[in-house]
C-alpha cells in the first residue's frame, strides 16, 4: 500500500473516534473528507495541533495546497506556523515558491480580518477565483447520498444540482456531422437533442463508484436523460466508455422520482456542448480510462511502465477559464501521475491522423530527447502526448517518471520553456497565429493554473 493510500485510511479509521483524523486528509488533499469534518467542526477543534505541534492549517502550507488553505481559513483556521520549513522543503522548486508566496500574501491579506464566531458554510467547489456567473453556477437543491458499497467509508456525499447554461452561451459545434458519421458507423442513429427545465443533471466532487477505487468526481441523472445523452450528436460517441453505472436511489426510504438514476464518472471535454451541463471551471475531471499504449511512432518506452505491473490509467482533464485545458494520466492506486499534453493540438481529425501529421509528432519525441524528455503518443487510447520520464536519472526505475511538479520543476530549474513550447509549436498540425498562442497559454496554464489549483491528483 502507497503512503497516500495510508493516510487515507486512517484518515477513515478516525473520522468517528476523534478529530486527528483531519490532520491525515489534509495532509493528502482529500477535499471529500474534509469537507466531511469542516460541517462537524468549530474553530477551536479546527485549529488544535496535534503530537508534532502542527494544525491542519499547517499541513495544508506544507503541501503548497493553496485551495485547502483558502478552505481551511474560511471555516476559522488562524494558527499556523510552518510558512518557513514549506520553503525550506521546496528549496530548488521555483514553481512551488511561488505557490508558497502566493499563500504567504494571501495569509497576510487576511491577517487583519476577525475570525469568525462560527464556521462558514461549507463549499464543496470553490474555484481559486470566482466570477459572479460561475459563484451561482449550483442551485439550492442538494442531494445527501450515502456510499453504495460501505456506510463507513466517506459516509456521506453531497450531490449538487447544476444551473444550465445560459440561453445563448453554449459554445458552437462544430464537430456535429462528424459524430453522427461515427456513429452511424458503429450502428447508432445520433441527432440533435432537445433538453428542458426538468432535465437535471447533479454533481460530486467526490464520490466511491466502485469496490475499492478511489473517490472520483460524478455526475448522476435520471436514466431518460443519460438515453437523450448518448443519441447526443453533440457528443463524440462511446465517448463516456463503460464509466457509468445504472441504480435505485432512495432518500428516507422514498425512491427519488420514479425513474431509474445513473452515476457518470467520465467527463467528456464535448459535454460542454450540451446546455444542461457547465464546464467545470477549476476542478480536476476524469475523462477517460483505457489500457497503456504506444502509438507506432515516436520513441518507444512502455516497457518501462508495464514492469510496475501498470496496465490501465485514467486520464483526468483541468478545465480552465480560457478553454485551454490541462491533462494528467493518473494509475488507479494514485502512484502514478504523469502530464501529458491533448493530441488535438496535433492532429486536425482525431479518428484519422495524417501521415504529415504523424511524421511531425514523431520529431516532437525525437526533439523532446534532446532536452532529456522522454515522451511518446498514446493517441489511440489516451488522445494525448504522454511527458514520459527523465532521462538524466541515472536508472530506469520508477523515480524517473514525471509528475506534474517534477516535469514543471525541471522544465523551469533547466530553462527548457522555450525550447519545449518551440518544439510543441512546430508539431502542430497547423502553424497559425491562433495555435501558436494556444501552446503559449497552455504553457501558462501547466505553470500557473495547476500549481494553484485545490484538487490536483498527487503521489
Amino acid at each position: 500500500m502507497n503512503l497516500r493510500a495510508k493516510h487515507e485510511r486512517r484518515a477513515v479509521q478516525t473520522y468517528r473516534s476523534g478529530d486527528s483524523g483531519i490532520f491525515e486528509a489534509v495532509k493528502t488533499a482529500n477535499v471529500g473528507l474534509v469537507d466531511e469534518f469542516l460541517e462537524e467542526f468549530t474553530p477551536d477543534q479546527l485549529n488544535r495541533s496535534d503530537q508534532s505541534g502542527h494544525t491542519a492549517l499547517d499541513y495544508a502550507i506544507l503541501n503548497a495546497d493553496l485551495e485547502m488553505v483558502r478552505r481551511l481559513v474560511e471555516h476559522g483556521a488562524n494558527r499556523f506556523s510552518s510558512l518557513q520549513a514549506a520553503s525550506d522543503r521546496w528549496t530548488g522548486y521555483p514553481c512551488v515558491l511561488r505557490k508558497l508566496d502566493r499563500i504567504s500574501e494571501y495569509l497576510e491579506k487576511i491577517s487583519s480580518t476577525k475570525v469568525p464566531d462560527k464556521p462558514i458554510a461549507a463549499r464543496p467547489f470553490a474555484p481559486a477565483e470566482q466570477t459572479p456567473a460561475e459563484q451561482s453556477e449550483f442551485r439550492p437543491h442538494t442531494l445527501t447520498i450515502k456510499h453504495l458499497f460501505n456506510k463507513d467509508h466517506h459516509p456521506r456525499f453531497k450531490f449538487y444540482q447544476l444551473e444550465p447554461q445560459e440561453r445563448g452561451s453554449v459554445p458552437t459545434n462544430e464537430f456535429q456531422e462528424r459524430n453522427i458519421k461515427m456513429g452511424s458507423e458503429l450502428g447508432v442513429t445520433l441527432t440533435p437533442q432537445e433538453y428542458d427545465k426538468n432535465d437535471m443533471i447533479y454533481f460530486a466532487p467526490a464520490f466511491v463508484v466502485m469496490k475499492n477505487t478511489e473517490p472520483l468526481p460524478v455526475l448522476l441523472m435520471k436514466e431518460t436523460i443519460w438515453s437523450k445523452l448518448l443519441l447526443d450528436s453533440a457528443l463524440y460517441p462511446g465517448g463516456f466508455q463503460k464509466c457509468y453505472k445504472k441504480v435505485q436511489l432512495s432518500k428516507k426510504g422514498e425512491l427519488l422520482g420514479d425513474a431509474d438514476y445513473v452515476f457518470v464518472w467520465n467527463f467528456p471535454s464535448d459535454l460542454k456542448y450540451v446546455p444542461i451541463y457547465r464546464r467545470r471551471v477549476g476542478e480536476w475531471l476524469p475523462e477517460r480510462y483505457d489500457t497503456i499504449h504506444q502509438d507506432d511512432f515516436g520513441m518507444f518506452m512502455i516497457p518501462l511502465l508495464k514492469s510496475f505491473k501498470v496496465f490501465k490509467m485514467r486520464k483526468f482533464r483541468f478545465d480552465t477559464v480560457d478553454g485551454v485545458d490541462l491533462h494528467i494520466l493518473m494509475s488507479d492506486d494514485r502512484r502514478y501521475a504523469i502530464p501529458m499534453i491533448t493530441s488535438a493540438y496535433f492532429f486536425e481529425d482525431l479518428s484519422s491522423p495524417q501521415e504529415i501529421e504523424i511524421t511531425k509528432v514523431t520529431k516532437l519525441t525525437h526533439e523532446l530527447q534532446k532536452i532529456n524528455i522522454s515522451a511518446y503518443p498514446c493517441h489511440k487510447n489516451h488522445r494525448a502526448i504522454i511527458f514520459f520520464r527523465d532521462i538524466t536519472h541515472d536508472n530506469e526505475d520508477e523515480t524517473s517518471i514525471f509528475t506534474m511538479d517534477t516535469f514543471m520543476a525541471k522544465v523551469e530549474k533547466e530553462n527548457l520553456s522555450q525550447q519545449l513550447i518551440s518544439a510543441l509549436k512546430d508539431a502542430c498540425y497547423t502553424r497559425s497565429e491562433s495555435m501558436r498562442t494556444t501552446i503559449d497559454k497552455w504553457y501558462a496554464n501547466m505553470e500557473a493554473d495547476y500549481l494553484s489549483s485545490k484538487d490536483t491528483p498527487r503521489v
